[in-house]
């Protein structure tokens, strides 16, 4: 695959406002704009890779996802720990209880219903 530093410089102006407003430096609601941009830039990335994976002779769908966990699922174990001890040192019972239930969900790969079935998009909650 071939490295595209204009799709990695478009992420990381997607990413911008999301880090923003969790870190409540920037109050507008454009970190949901940030987050559909990277969704749309990873969709394009990965339409790519399975259609030069289907010239080539066949999508090979196991190994595909095989890669993705390779790369994706260290650096998420990664935070979701240093996140669970930031918040045994911070945080109170109940908002470590919460933090705790979000971490299971993203370890499990359902965070996002978690966060749908609780708020609506826009909401405040969602962030």
């Amino acid at each position: 695959m071939i490295y595209r530093k204009d799709t990695d410089g478009l992420r990381a102006l997607a990413v911008l406002p999301i880090v923003l407003i969790h870190t409540q430096l920037w109050q507008l609601p454009a970190g949901f704009a940030g987050v559909d941009i990277f969704f749309v830039i990873s969709g394009f990335l990965i339409t790519g890779i399975l259609l030069r994976e289907g010239e080539a002779g066949g999508i090979d769908l196991p190994g595909f996802y095989r890669r993705r966990i390779v790369r994706i699922l260290p650096a998420l174990l990664v935070m979701l720990v240093l996140v669970m001890i930031a918040a045994q040192l911070w945080l109170f019972a109940p908002d470590i209880r919460r933090v705790g239930l979000s971490a299971a969900a993203a370890a499990a790969l359902v965070a996002n219903f978690g966060v749908w079935l609780r708020t609506g998009y826009f909401e405040h909650g969602a962030r």
